[in-house]
């Protein structure tokens, strides 16, 4: 008879174990593996498109538009949305389990849980003509944000996409690649972002850049 704890694994000083509560609607007929993933939070809806990399392309052949597939947090499949835009740089959930898709221009697409189109909205013209190369999403007091950087490093943040008014946040000195990372700060009157180049640390605003740190690494 094994031991009624052999199933608890050690968390610190506390212990935790894993119970399976239902296996997913799915099964084996989604492979995770090869879809980009954006789950909402507090077990709200989970939406899927493929993640082209997986998929071999034939030069000259045409390339069918990705699927978006929408399912619950049970793996039952709620709606599917044929994407006619660019390429989906990302994908959220808003505050009120709407799917927020981002193309590469800096068009956004939000769509609610059944695959119903709700509105459009766009980052700006420069997102339109630089391309975006990446984007965060966040939900802060009951609203949700935008985040993107462009491909000539400039940030645009909407910080409500209820009304949506994208603003160029100041550029971090020297910021002429990707940033080692970045993350988005909110706070109740915006947000603010953290922005890693190499061994230095800057946050920034709409109106101004602060270097906070630098470290070496021995």
């Amino acid at each position: 008879m094994a031991h009624v704890t052999v199933d608890w694994n050690p968390l610190g000083k506390v212990f935790y174990r894993k119970v399976e509560l239902y296996s997913m609607e799915w099964q084996d007929a989604v492979d995770l593996s090869r879809f980009i993933v954006s789950a909402a939070p507090f077990g709200g809806p989970i939406a899927l498109i493929r993640d082209d990399k997986h998929f071999a392309r034939v030069q000259g052949s045409a390339i069918n538009k990705p699927i978006i597939h929408i399912f619950s947090s049970a793996g039952r499949e709620l709606a599917t949305v044929k994407w006619d835009g660019g390429p989906i740089v990302q994908m959220g959930w808003s505050v009120t389990e709407d799917l927020l898709c981002v193309a590469d221009d800096g068009t956004v697409m939000v769509y609610d849980i059944h695959g119903a189109i709700k509105k459009t909205l766009s980052m700006g013209q420069d997102a339109k003509e630089s391309k975006v190369i990446d984007c965060k999403t966040y939900n802060f007091a009951g609203r949700t944000g935008i985040a993107i950087l462009t491909s000539n490093y400039h940030f645009y943040v909407a910080n409500n996409v209820e009304e949506v008014r994208s603003r160029r946040y100041y550029d971090p000195p020297g910021l002429d690649a990707p940033p080692s990372s970045w993350v988005i700060m909110p706070h109740d009157r915006g947000s603010s972002l953290l922005v890693a180049i190499d061994n230095l640390l800057y946050l920034t605003e709409k109106g101004q850049c602060n270097r906070l740190v630098s470290c070496s690494i021995q």
